[in-house]
């Protein structure tokens, strides 16, 4: 009968922390729309990690001309739109 109840007991605790745990992680992040904004002004400025893995812990010292050239080419390559507000 102990037995019985220890293991009712616990089981309904975990379950209740389980669904505590993931009503807090479902209610805060940023939307998918948010994102890819964010994504693509970090392409654009050439601060993403691909940009930087070859220089860190330095920034690359032709950051500023790699954001003007992805700007450049965002402005005239009609892929781009799809990104563009």
């Amino acid at each position: 009968m102990k037995r019985t109840l220890a293991a009712v007991l616990l089981t309904a605790t975990t379950a209740l922390l389980a669904a505590g745990a993931h009503a807090q992680t479902t209610s805060q992040g940023l939307t998918r729309e948010q994102v890819r904004a964010d994504l693509y002004r970090s392409f654009l400025n050439g601060t993403t990690s691909a940009d930087e893995k070859t220089s860190y812990p330095q920034a690359p010292g032709d950051r500023a001309s790699v954001a003007a050239q992805r700007t450049h080419e965002a402005r005239v390559d009609p892929a781009y739109s799809n990104f563009v507000q």
